[in-house]
């Protein structure tokens, strides 16, 4: 746990450091073990060669040569007079454990008790390493020979051989290596650190660029030229994410500045019309439009703060709606009820055609509608006509379109349609009392949902809106229940 918690404070940096020296570590030692134990083991098998084909020549000697004792002492005398420290010490012992015959001096460098002892039926006793008074290393192994035509009784056979140089290079062997992976561990860490460095430097100047921002540097971005690759993705989502912000920000300054211009109107007409009336006495009549005129306002400012707490709630991903089957044709059939009055007084034909089943809420399918419906009868001028079509999608769901032959929108103006608040010009000049909100609430019901909405609009050529409902099940065709 404690342990846990120091890990958990560590950098990034840190961590990879900490982890790639380890592995680099374990590698090293991996390393180092493999070639001094692959070292050690050629030269031991070197060894064990060399003396198990001493013993065998031996126990050849005593088996067939009846004066083997006379050879073994020519062998040994050479081995023992011409040189200051023989190769292999060599002595042959009877059954009772008395020594027959041994190399000079052998007795004080390598008395008898320093041997493994070999028994029958045991050939050549496991080899033993020892390191002696002289300061010179042996390799010690006994051989039993039992007795045989030339030698009536069994006899011992003990064999020391030097091994003082191929353990002095043995063990240079070993320092020479642990100081090679020492140094390649130290050189190693030094390079992981100014690679890890390297890096993540990006990250360092993601997170500098990350602290700079603020409402007056929100432009702030990041340059992944030349980053690796996974790192560029990350910083060009990062610029992506503040590319976002960005627009969002501007989006909400503007909505704003749109918001309290909205407000401000009806708060002027009404202060206004209430300062007037009270400079001078006035008859109830009057008194009584200044008051009616108020109420349209303040109904004005209930009607916008609806719309705007509306929206609000449409933003919050944990809003949801409650779905049910519905007609969409019998909804836009009510929609057209209402606004019979507004069609007949613009002299305007509707036509609605095709049918289907639609998951979601009626009524918010009814507020799209009408919005759209009564966009398309106050930018138009009389005769307009206007087509509402329901056909299957591409997604099993449906498309409810609906057209009009007015003026269409400038392209300037048809980016921005959806924009809270955005009025164009020939919108301003048409229909000063409205708010701008009509096609974005209508926008925020197509993503509760789950669908969405395009337009089509030339200008002079009419407008075409389309709310695309995704998850539908068409019904076959039916005569329209739409009325025109």
């Amino acid at each position: 746990m404690f342990v846990r918690k120091i890990y958990d404070r560590w950098s990034l940096k840190v961590r990879l450091t900490v982890a790639l020296v380890l592995f680099s570590t374990a590698g090293s030692y991996l390393t180092y073990h493999i070639t001094h134990e692959t070292l050690h083991t050629t030269l031991s098998r070197e060894e064990n060669d060399f003396i198990y084909d001493r013993l065998h020549t031996i126990r050849a000697i005593i088996d067939n040569n009846p004066d083997y004792l006379e050879i073994i002492k020519r062998d040994i005398d050479w081995e023992g007079k011409h040189v200051p420290y023989p190769y292999y010490y060599l002595r042959v012992l009877d059954q009772a454990g008395k020594m027959m015959i041994e190399t000079p001096g052998m007795k004080s460098i390598l008395p008898i008790r320093e041997f493994p002892e070999a028994r029958p039926p045991q050939r050549v006793s496991k080899d033993l390493v020892r390191r002696e008074n002289n300061g010179r290393y042996y390799l010690l192994m006994a051989d039993y020979v039992p007795g045989s035509r030339n030698v009536p009784f069994a006899a011992e056979v003990q064999i020391a051989l030097d091994i003082t140089s191929e353990v002095t290079i043995d063990e240079a062997n070993h320092r020479r290596i642990a100081v090679l992976e020492v140094l390649r561990a130290i050189v190693f860490a030094s390079i992981i650190i100014v690679i890890v460095r390297n890096v993540l430097k990006p990250l360092d100047k993601m997170i500098a660029t990350a602290e700079s921002v603020s409402l007056n540097r929100i432009a702030e971005r990041v340059d992944p030229e030349g980053w690796p690759e996974e790192v560029k993705r990350l910083a060009i989502s990062f610029n992506g994410m503040l590319g976002r912000l960005e627009e969002a920000f501007d989006r909400l300054s503007g909505c704003a500045s749109s918001m309290a211009h909205e407000i401000r109107t009806p708060i002027h007409n009404i202060l206004g019309e209430a300062e007037i009336s009270l400079s001078k006495d006035r008859t109830p009549e009057e008194y009584r439009k200044v008051l009616l005129s108020c109420i349209e306002e303040c109904q004005r400012l209930s009607s916008l703060t609806d719309l705007l707490l509306f929206l609000a709630h449409a933003d919050n991903p944990k809003d949801s709606i409650t779905r049910v089957p519905f007609d969409p044709s019998e909804e836009i059939e009510d929609v057209l009820s209402f606004h019979a009055p507004q069609i007949d007084l613009k002299r305007g034909e509707v036509a609605c055609h095709g049918d289907g089943i639609l998951n979601g809420d009626p009524r918010l399918f009814r507020q799209a509608i009408s919005n759209l419906l009564d966009n398309a009868l106050h930018y138009s001028g009389s005769g307009v006509r206007i087509e509402i079509s329901i056909v299957p999608n591409a997604d099993e769901g449906l498309d409810v379109t609906l057209s009009d032959t007015g003026p269409g929108i400038e392209e300037d103006d048809l980016a921005k349609v959806f924009d809270r608040f955005h009025r164009g010009k020939n919108a301003r000049h048409l229909r000063p009392e409205g708010s701008g909100l009509g096609l974005s609430i209508v926008k925020a019901i197509m993503v509760l949902h789950g669908g969405s909405i395009s337009i089509v609009s030339p200008p002079g050529k009419g407008t075409s809106v389309t709310l695309s409902f995704p998850g539908g099940h068409c019904l076959q065709q039916r005569s329209p229940r739409c009325r025109s």
